[in-house]
C-alpha cells in the first residue's frame, strides 16, 4: 500500500516539473529580455499567418524554433 502510494507522489512530481519547466518556454525573449514578436511576414509564412489571426492577437513567432505559440493568459 505504501508503495503505490510513494509511486503515484512520485509520478505527480514529475508531471508537475514537466508542466513548470516548459512554462517559460512559451514565452521567448530576445538579449534584451523582451518578448519576439513577428509582426511581418517572414520565411516562415504559415507560422507568421497563424499569428496574425483575429483568435490568436496574443500569439507569437518562437524565433528560435520558428513556431508560433499563443500565451496562456488572455485579455
Amino acid at each position: 500500500m505504501n508503495f503505490r502510494l510513494i509511486c503515484f507522489l512520485m509520478i505527480t512530481i514529475c508531471l508537475i516539473g514537466t508542466i513548470v519547466a516548459f512554462e517559460n518556454d512559451v514565452r521567448p525573449r530576445d538579449q534584451y529580455g523582451k518578448e519576439i514578436f513577428c509582426p511581418r511576414q517572414g520565411f516562415d509564412q504559415k507560422c507568421n499567418a497563424i499569428c496574425q489571426r483575429s483568435g490568436y492577437q496574443h500569439g507569437f513567432c518562437d524565433q528560435r524554433n520558428c513556431m508560433c505559440k499563443v500565451h496562456s493568459y488572455t485579455h
